[in-house]
């Protein structure tokens, strides 16, 4: 049985520094039907990529243990994308 479950959030604000809030929690609003891909691509801003490991993720449940008092229980811990990359790898035509 695979039980999964969030247990605390973090944030990075305009400037990538780590923030232990969920400020940077968006909702998802699916597109309108015709809408144009290219719409929003003039202010669109791609940040420059950083190897930030774990860092940030066992940094906020440090504090998260902290705060309760005990060690978390779990088996793994990771990011959301990272899980998705896992499962999908057995059927990527690319790695073949």
């Amino acid at each position: 049985m695979c039980l999964q479950k969030e247990i605390a959030h973090f944030s990075y604000d305009e400037e990538r520094q780590f923030r232990l809030d969920d400020s940077s929690l968006k909702y998802y609003y699916p597109p309108r039907l015709g809408v144009s891909l290219s719409d929003g691509f003039e202010s669109f801003r791609k940040l420059q990529e950083r190897d930030e490991h774990l860092d940030s993720l066992l940094k906020t449940i440090l504090e998260l243990e902290k705060k309760e008092g005990h060690i978390q229980n779990a088996d793994i811990v990771t990011w959301r994308g990272m899980i998705t990359k896992i499962m999908t790898a057995p059927f990527d035509r690319y790695n073949e």
